[in-house]
């Protein structure tokens, strides 16, 4: 007996819709969505070695370094430029490997710190009291450029403000920590803000910022896609221990959506999407971006 071609394909999708409900274990009885967060392995200590041995971070040092120093301590890279202020040292990601970075899907640069020693110089370049300059920086930028950059001293973090000059890289907001204590870092860009996490607390938020107006010899805050750890200023330096670099991208792949009635009988309803499944995709490569970057630190 032949069953019209409208019955086979309502059974078939009611077959897949099953196996797929099963399988994924929705919390929703109404919709399945499948998709997942890959993880990139900036850099891997148990690996051995410093990062830029392992593919996806490039170190520089300015000018040709006389004291600045990176050496891996079996357990982390650590990265030294207390000797002489004036130098600059650290790591950026490779932009032939850079993943694009959606801020309206959300990413996020999670990081292994211990700052065991910072200093910096009086910089208080708009007057307000507060000095603008951090021996360790971090400044993740998605891929039209706005960001964030953050300064750590031993005992506060705080983000540089955007913008144009004379505000352009002084203190905005901040908060203290205990830095030289080791701790896991969360830095979160999704869509116009930014959430730094602290060993799973939120510690600072803020606005993101546009820092394009900046104009040296070495301009890191034109190429999208940028990840840098390190001090890339000639007015302080830090001794900081680095541990396990991850970039979270917050990507989702999603499967047609199939909506699956509550009950026999019911209407089909659309409702919100599931929370995505996340997978370790480490070391894929996950753009074509191919830009060159003469170096990743800059003097201000």
């Amino acid at each position: 007996m032949l069953f019209p071609q409208s019955v086979v394909q309502a059974c078939a999708a009611l077959v897949l819709t099953m196996v797929i409900r099963d399988a994924v274990a929705v919390s929703h009885p109404a919709v399945v969505t499948l998709g997942f967060e890959p993880s990139v392995s900036l850099y891997d200590p148990a690996r051995g070695g410093l990062p830029e041995s392992q593919g996806w971070l490039r170190y520089a040092a300015l000018p040709p370094p006389l004291d600045a120093r990176a050496a891996f301590d079996g357990s982390s890279a650590v990265i030294t430029t207390t000797t002489d202020l004036a130098e600059l040292a650290g790591w950026s990601i490779d932009p032939a490997r850079a993943p694009a970075l959606d801020r309206h899907a959300g990413f996020t640069l999670r990081f292994n710190l211990q700052l065991t020693e910072e200093r910096h110089l009086p910089s208080d370049d708009n007057g307000d009291g507060l000095d603008d300059r951090a021996g360790w920086s971090v400044t993740l930028l998605a891929s039209d450029r706005r960001g964030i950059e953050l300064g750590f001293w031993e005992d506060r973090v705080w983000a540089q403000e955007g913008g144009t000059e004379p505000a352009l890289f002084t203190q905005a907001e901040g908060t203290a920590i205990d830095a030289t204590q080791p701790a896991i870092y969360a830095l979160t860009i999704r869509e116009d803000r930014y959430t730094l996490d602290r060993n799973g607390a939120t510690v600072l938020s803020g606005p993101l910022r546009d820092y394009t107006a900046f104009s040296g010899s070495v301009d890191p805050y034109e190429t999208p896609n940028f990840v840098f750890l390190g001090d890339n200023t000639s007015r302080a330096g830090g001794r900081a221990r680095l541990g396990a670099v991850v970039l979270d991208i917050g990507a989702r792949v999603m499967l047609p959506l199939i909506a699956i009635p509550a009950s026999p009988g019911a209407p089909f309803t659309e409702t919100a999407a599931t929370p995505a499944r996340r997978r370790s995709l480490a070391d894929t490569r996950l753009s074509t971006f191919r830009r060159r970057l003469s170096s990743v630190v800059m003097d201000r």
